[in-house]
């Protein structure tokens, strides 16, 4: 079983158990694990380019998925989500362009100063995946993330191989551990907080090319490392040391 999630449901542990082989993509939370199957490995996520190909991008491509900052997920109301919003609203209120996607925002009486407020205007009004999301990676300038849980070490979401696999230059919260998967400075870029964020935010927008090289790093590291290809052998290997 791989499980592609940083949180531990109460139906999980039963499944843990069963399970000849278990996969955990948040490395910090092998010990947990460990207390009911001692065949447990960290096998993070990864990117799959086929799925994510776009041909020449036109003029109405550009218009509608461009911006000076892009999130992609869920702003939801689970505790998980909530600080997004306000990392969200200080972008925007730093006057920079923001462009977010991702389900719908529930309509309630308590979501509508938010639906209707700059950040629910500030909503592409759809969810993106595939060759869409290839397309906000590819024409936002930063293509900003928050990891749900990133005090646990190595549980960064497969949203950073796919971004930074489609071409992104990709700024995200700093998950403990994550600078030996991706090195930050090089080919991604991480903050600690939210003022720290917009300072990054205001110095790369600045500075075109060192964006493009930093993303063009980050590229060639997850096509040589953090395709699917590479986690399927590393797969077989984990299976042959429990056999």
């Amino acid at each position: 079983m791989w499980y592609p999630d940083p949180v531990i449901p109460d139906w999980l542990p039963p499944y843990v158990c069963a399970s000849d082989v278990f996969l955990t993509m948040s490395e910090g939370l092998i010990p947990e694990f460990k207390k009911y199957n001692p065949n447990v490995f960290w096998l993070s996520q990864a990117f799959e380019p086929s799925y994510f190909e776009i041909g020449p991008m036109t003029q109405q491509d550009i218009d509608f998925y461009s911006a000076d900052v892009a999130f992609v997920g869920n702003l939801g109301s689970k505790n998980q989500y909530l600080s997004r919003r306000g990392y969200l609203d200080k972008v925007i209120n730093a006057g920079f362009r923001l462009k977010w996607w991702g389900p719908r925002i529930p309509r309630k009486i308590s979501t509508l100063p938010l639906i209707f407020g700059k950040l629910g205007r500030a909503y592409g009004g759809k969810f993106v995946w595939g060759k869409e999301y290839a397309k906000v990676a590819r024409l936002s300038k930063i293509f900003l993330a928050f990891d749900s849980m990133p005090h646990i070490r190595k549980s960064m979401s497969a949203r950073m191989y796919t971004a930074v696999g489609c071409g992104a230059f990709y700024m995200c919260q700093h998950v403990e551990g994550i600078e030996e998967v991706l090195e930050p400075g090089r080919e991604i870029v991480t903050f600690r907080a939210e003022n720290e964020m917009i300072d990054l935010v205001r110095y790369y927008l600045a500075r075109d090319e060192l964006r493009r090289q930093i993303a063009d790093s980050g590229g060639k590291r997850v096509s040589k490392d953090h395709s699917y290809e590479v986690r399927m052998r590393q797969l077989i290997e984990m299976i042959k040391s429990y056999i």
